[in-house]
């Protein structure tokens, strides 16, 4: 398989299958990366609510040294990117961090008033 997308509880869960998977040597050799869609969710779920987000970094300790990680996510201010350098154990002296913002050309804001009640569907041709 090329990309194997997978959820955290699978990953950390140790009466999960596929973390027996996820740390054997043979699988690990043929790791290319580890990537984390996202990633703000760490510091969102992380503790009670979903705990396996507390935990990814047990991935990393499954996986080959220096496997390389990737998190991404639109919304993670530096207190979150901060929590999960943290979380996933990445140095964040010897990491990349590109912010492109969220300033985007094509996309703007739009208010329209719309007729009282149940709006028809019509109105909302607008956003076709």
């Amino acid at each position: 398989y090329s990309v194997i997308p997978v959820g955290p509880k699978m990953c950390v869960d140790p009466q999960c299958s596929f973390r027996e998977v996820l740390g054997s040597p043979e699988f690990g050799k043929r790791v290319l990366a580890l990537h984390v869609d996202e990633a703000h969710c760490i510091a969102q779920w992380g503790g009670k609510f979903r705990p396996e987000y507390s935990d990814l970094e047990a991935i990393r300790a499954l996986l080959p040294y220096r496997t390389p990680v990737q998190v991404t996510s639109a919304t993670m201010p530096p207190h979150v990117l901060k929590l999960v350098h943290d979380t996933m154990n990445i140095d964040p002296t010897t990491s990349f961090y590109l912010n492109l913002g969220n300033d985007r050309h094509n996309i703007t804001w739009e208010v329209r008033y719309m007729k009282a009640g149940r709006p028809e569907l019509d109105e909302l041709d607008f956003l076709l």
